[in-house]
């Protein structure tokens, strides 16, 4: 799978790129990055290659409440809405 990383709302650094790769070739992987690192961004944008290529058609991200604070009814920047604030999203 070709990964065009101009498609990403943020350029990655070259450890997400890696990172981003390593996914998408191994299901299993285990992001073992220190903290604030950009590990969340990794899994979203292998997610977005991922789905592009039709190897998934779902995700479900799941994080602890104060790390995700976004409006009700807010568009993502990847095309999702946002329900219920910080609860959801679809």
């Amino acid at each position: 799978m070709l990964l065009d990383f101009s498609r990403c709302r943020l350029t990655p650094f070259a450890h997400q790129r890696e990172d981003v790769a390593a996914m998408i070739a191994n299901p299993w992987f285990f992001i073992t990055s220190e903290m604030r690192t950009g590990k969340t961004k990794i899994v979203i944008d292998a997610a977005q290659f991922m789905f592009i290529d039709g190897t998934i058609e779902r995700v479900i991200v799941v994080a602890p409440a104060p790390v995700v604070v976004v409006r009700p009814g807010r568009v993502c920047p990847y095309g999702t809405v946002w329900r219920y604030g910080r609860c959801r999203a679809y």
